[in-house]
């Protein structure tokens, strides 16, 4: 809806301005997160999200898409993701002093990415489109980049900033394991 009322009205902007919009946004969020304004952090972070939906639509719909385009939207993505659990925890921690919320943190960093590496690597190897449909009920889990920043937009919203990490580290763990393991026996078995 965003994109089509950009481009109805006339109001086109670069699909590469709105994803390095869309970064300073969350770098914003991040910042807000370390000084412990986990509300305004977690609300900054799901509008970054949104905006970083609208330039590749915008970019579709204007038939402007590239590959540098894409490739610059994708790695803007993984250092915003970082920046911001990064942030969280370190907020998280200067409040409570809960050492442990850095472990949840380190699992976090390692398995947030592994999601798009996976999907990376399965279309590279296999040349086709890994196919959430395929993937049962884990198709409704909320492991992809949106879904984590939303969990953690509410779980930051209530101030239940270690909880949000836990859960979005977990399910996406489980999403990638469950992609690897099903890649592996079914797909490139045969």
């Amino acid at each position: 809806p965003m994109s089509l009322f950009m481009l109805r009205n006339d109001f086109l902007i670069s699909p590469n301005v709105i994803s390095l919009f869309s970064f300073a946004v969350m770098v914003c969020a991040s910042i807000f997160a370390f000084f412990r304004f986990f509300w305004l952090a977690g609300t900054l972070a799901q509008v970054s999200s949104i905006i970083d939906g609208v330039d590749g639509e915008v970019a579709k719909l204007s038939l402007t898409q590239s590959k540098a385009g894409a490739f610059l939207d994708s790695f803007l993505d993984r250092i915003v993701d970082a920046l911001f659990v990064t942030g969280l925890s370190t907020g998280y921690y200067l409040l409570t002093e809960d050492v442990t919320v850095f472990y949840w943190t380190m699992l976090a960093l390692f398995s947030f990415p592994l999601s798009m590496a996976i999907k990376d690597r399965y279309k590279v190897i296999t040349g086709k489109e890994l196919m959430s449909a395929e993937e049962g009920w884990l198709a409704y889990f909320p492991a992809n980049r949106d879904g984590r920043i939303f969990i953690l937009f509410l779980f930051s919203l209530i101030g239940m900033v270690k909880t949000g990490i836990i859960l979005t580290a977990l399910m996406s763990l489980i999403l990638f394991c469950s992609r690897f393991f099903r890649i592996l026996l079914r797909d490139l078995s045969r």
